[in-house]
């Protein structure tokens, strides 16, 4: 009967807009690797619900594993701007240390001089102390200090000869 046959043929092509099939090749034959969803007639994207987890490497994933990564990513992202931060933070406050550390200019033949600074770079502050002993004869002298900051204890030492 023909009106049975049009029937299941509008039946068939309702069908075949709303599956999800294989894509076909220029020679008709089924092209494995290409799947349109929503029938040849598609206008966009669709959503594809209840999708397991992903378990192989060319496995889709869902929305929660995809979550998970970046909100894994994010954490590991900013645990690494603390870090830089912190490190950031020790080389100022090592600059600001070595401003601290200076040697006492003066050259007392016989005496010790002594000399407190304090450093300051980038929000970062540290405070020294130094010394320096020179000879009666004023032929060499002898130098050291200590400062500190956040970064930590800092030290120095030096000596200086005459020569004519």
């Amino acid at each position: 009967n023909v009106s049975q046959l049009r029937g299941v043929q509008g039946t068939v092509a309702a069908i075949d807009q709303s599956t999800v099939k294989y894509d076909t090749n220029v020679d008709g034959s089924v092209n494995y690797n290409s799947v349109t969803m929503g029938g040849s007639n598609s206008t966009g994207p669709v959503t594809v619900h209840n999708v397991a987890p992903g378990v192989a490497g060319t496995d889709a994933v869902n929305v929660n594993q995809l979550n998970a990564t970046s909100a894994g990513l994010n954490n590991r992202i900013n645990a690494m701007g603390d870090r830089i931060d912190g490190v950031e933070k020790n080389a100022y406050a090592g600059v600001a240390a070595a401003m601290a550390l200076q040697m006492p200019g003066s050259y007392v033949p016989g005496k010790t001089v002594m000399r407190i600074g304090a450093g300051s770079f980038k929000g970062q502050s540290a405070v020294g102390v130094s010394f320096r002993r020179t000879a009666e004869n004023n032929a060499w002298s002898i130098t050291g200090g200590v400062a500190t900051s956040r970064a930590g204890v800092g030290a120095t030492v030096g000596a200086e000869w005459v020569f004519n």
